[in-house]
């Protein structure tokens, strides 16, 4: 959903890719590449989210357990 929503992490990657360019001679020369890599990516993941009804599910679960 967030994919189709434009606010996965890839968005977000190329939201701080387009914002570092502005400032950033060294991100400017490489955003177009890093932008389309995103997008590329994104693509992927959305097709394999339609083909199998979700994502991979690397991020399903909790990475870290809270110490409490």
């Amino acid at each position: 959903m967030m994919l189709c929503n434009q606010v996965s992490r890839y968005d977000v990657a190329i939201a701080a890719v387009i914002g570092g360019a502005r400032t950033n001679p060294r991100v400017a020369a490489d955003a177009h590449i890093l932008i389309s890599d995103f997008k590329h990516r994104a693509q992927l993941d959305k097709k394999y989210i339609y083909e199998n009804g979700k994502g991979e599910g690397r991020y399903d679960r909790q990475l870290y357990a809270a110490n409490i």
